[in-house]
């Protein structure tokens, strides 16, 4: 009878010779995943003059402290724009309260610049771990202060801590071999 605990880099290494000395599992980064789905209602910036009321040319910025920040496409002529991009963040383990808040901005793309149509802030440590939340998130002014007319903009968002487990073996080969499990995935 074997039973094979791994397999790494082709090699099968035999749990019935009892070699495992360790098995330690830790925490040591959260994954953040967030979903632009869309957005409904917002500020008509180009052409507000005309007998349609003006649209946007509407696009999403994602950003994190000390992290490279994501956009969405632009989705031109529309103020319900669907973007469905998925983007990704990691957050070690004891971040600052800084560190653990998203900050999403909706802009208008012009030829010579882009134009704040509103945003929100979302404290990462306050969504439930491992969960997949939807919801629509009123954007705000540049001072953060509610405002009429902003519109809203719909997210998924999973926060999920990234599990490192350490395999060490104890039949003289040193061996350790460390598995990555990102608890998002079911």
């Amino acid at each position: 009878f074997r039973r094979v605990l791994f397999r790494s880099d082709n090699v099968e290494h035999d749990s019935s010779r009892q070699n495992i000395t360790s098995v330690s599992k830790k925490a040591s980064t959260r994954k953040l995943s967030v979903t632009v789905v869309q957005a409904r209602s917002l500020r008509a910036m180009d052409n507000v003059k005309s007998k349609s009321g003006g649209t946007s040319d509407a696009f999403v910025t994602l950003s994190m402290k000390d992290q490279e920040d994501c956009k969405t496409k632009v989705v031109k002529k529309s103020l319900s724009p669907t973007w469905d991009e998925k983007f990704e963040f990691e957050i070690p383990v004891g971040a600052s309260n800084d560190a653990q808040l998203l900050q999403l901005v909706v802009k208008d793309k012009d030829m010579m610049r882009s134009e704040f149509m509103g945003g929100c802030e979302i404290d990462v440590s306050s969504l439930p771990e491992g969960e997949e939340v939807r919801v629509w998130h009123a954007l705000k002014g540049k001072d953060g202060k509610d405002e009429e007319g902003l519109g809203e903009v719909e997210l998924i968002v999973r926060y999920a801590a990234v599990v490192e487990e350490a395999v060490v073996d104890d039949s003289g080969s040193g061996a350790v071999q460390t598995v990555s499990a990102d608890t998002c995935h079911a």
